[in-house]
């Protein structure tokens, strides 16, 4: 009977883990579709998106570039208009340091900025087999108690059976 259960936890469990690496696969990448375009009239920065997504540091969490899920991206803008240190320094964005060409000079018309973006799919695929594997060491745990008890439960009612019938009780 107990092999049945184990069976059938084992069963349950590998199903959970084919479900959620599916859905772990899906997870939408905000980026992907190339760079934002810019709305008519207006000068706003074309940004592309350049490197990966990575965990926010401790001291920008509170950043809206970190939200919703602590990571952020590092983004390269261009805009129509030259880029002065008075409109970099007003800017929403937490600027990384410049860019600089072969020459040692800044690149001109390049702002590098960070946007926030989705989950890391490592990092989250890192946490789910973390969290099964504690889930497997606890129901490791709790079906080794299970056999135990049992174990310690059969003794006893073999000792009480025993000393009902009179086995191992020597007449003088």
């Amino acid at each position: 009977m107990l092999a049945q259960w184990s069976y059938l936890f084992i069963l349950s469990v590998l199903v959970a883990l084919v479900v959620a690496q599916d859905n772990l696969e899906t997870v939408p990448n905000p980026f992907k579709d190339g760079p934002s375009t810019p709305a008519p009239k207006t000068e706003q920065p074309v940004c592309t998106p350049y490197g990966r997504c990575e965990p926010c540091p401790d001291d920008a969490l509170k950043e809206p570039f970190c939200q919703p899920f602590g990571n952020r991206q590092l983004m390269h803008c261009t805009s129509s208009s030259p880029v002065t240190p008075s409109d970099s320094a007003a800017s929403s964005f937490d600027t990384p340091p410049t860019e600089l060409d072969k020459s040692g000079n800044p690149v001109t018309g390049l702002v590098p900025a960070w946007a926030s973006c989705g989950r890391i799919p490592a990092r989250e695929r890192a946490d789910f087999w973390e969290f099964i594997a504690c889930n497997a060491f606890i129901a490791a745990c709790a079906l080794g108690a299970v056999v135990v008890r049992g174990r310690k439960i059969s003794a006893l009612a073999t000792r009480e059976l025993a000393a009902r019938i009179g086995v191992g009780v020597r007449a003088v």
